[in-house]
């Protein structure tokens, strides 16, 4: 374009870049709060299919239900109309009582009743003698102490770290599926669609995407560029040193500008660079050489 030494220090000011980072990503997070509900649905419903997942439910309900400390209760699903079924807590204490000698340990059951002094032992057997809400808040805590040995046991926990793992993966999935489709749509495919190579940031703040010789990006520049861009600021280490670069540096480039040999300017600024330019093509072709030919002109 020009080639001129004080066009090196046409330096964007940091606010505006700033502003306009700001700016996209704001646009980002309404995009990927969008595009999560739908996303959420699809893989819900892959979810419900998963093999895996089933068999640790199964599993693990089994196991409650075999404590004695919860019951079946049927259900009908509102969906789709079929009989199913959940598993709740019974808090009482035949329900305790089963879930003390399923985990084997029926004297520290026995241990609880003797020091709380709600409970007399007569024919061996133990008769409440506390009131109603005592003996309410005896039971609760006595079923948390065994539901907790049931759950931390070697088996239960098998299961439940397996079936945590599938709802984390699946959790994490959904939410790169939709960061990926928004940062995509946002911060590659519409610089590329847009003539300028802007984000709406760059387009609402005046910032043009130039070439390090303040011409015009190809569009392998811009996706280089704005593909770059996503990867490195979405990792912490490298977001950090690109923005130092960018402070330091005297023409501004961050780490994605020096990899697709772009910079940022002001748009005010390329306006006054391209009209020089013009200008200064004018006057070589208006300017003969010493023969006295017009070497702007054709034959």
């Amino acid at each position: 374009m020009i080639m001129d030494e004080k066009i090196e220090y046409f330096k964007l000011p940091f606010y505006k870049r700033l502003s306009s980072i700001i700016i996209d990503f704001s646009i980002i997070v309404v995009a990927f709060t969008i595009f999560l509900l739908p996303i959420s649905s699809i893989m819900g419903k892959r979810l419900t299919n998963n093999v895996e997942l089933k068999e640790c439910v199964v599993a693990m309900n089994e196991m409650l239900l075999e404590s004695g400390l919860f019951i079946k209760k049927e259900v009908i699903d509102e969906e789709s109309g079929e009989v199913a079924y959940e598993v709740i807590e019974e808090i009482t204490d035949q329900a305790i009582t089963a879930g003390s000698e399923y985990l084997g340990m029926q004297e520290e059951y026995e241990k609880l009743k003797d020091e709380s002094g709600l409970f007399v032992y007569e024919n061996e057997q133990y008769i409440e003698v506390g009131t109603k809400e005592d003996l309410d808040k005896f039971y609760k805590e006595a079923w948390n102490t065994f539901y907790s040995e049931l759950i931390n046991s070697e088996s239960y926990s098998s299961y439940n770290k397996k079936y945590a793992q599938i709802m984390t993966s699946n959790t994490t999935t959904t939410y790169t599926i939709s960061i990926v489709i928004s940062a995509s749509l946002f911060f590659v495919i519409f610089p590329l669609l847009n003539k300028n190579g802007k984000t709406l940031g760059k387009l609402l703040f005046k910032i043009s995407v130039v070439t390090d010789n303040y011409e015009k990006p190809n569009k392998l520049q811009v996706f280089i560029r704005q593909f770059f861009f996503v990867v490195l600021n979405f990792l912490i280490l490298p977001a950090i040193i690109s923005v130092v670069i960018s402070l330091f540096e005297k023409r501004g480039k961050s780490l994605h500008d020096y990899i697709s040999s772009t910079r940022l300017i002001d748009s005010n600024v390329e306006k006054i660079l391209k009209e020089k330019m013009k200008n200064k093509d004018k006057e070589e072709n208006n300017n003969p050489n010493e023969y006295g030919l017009n070497l702007g002109e054709g034959k």
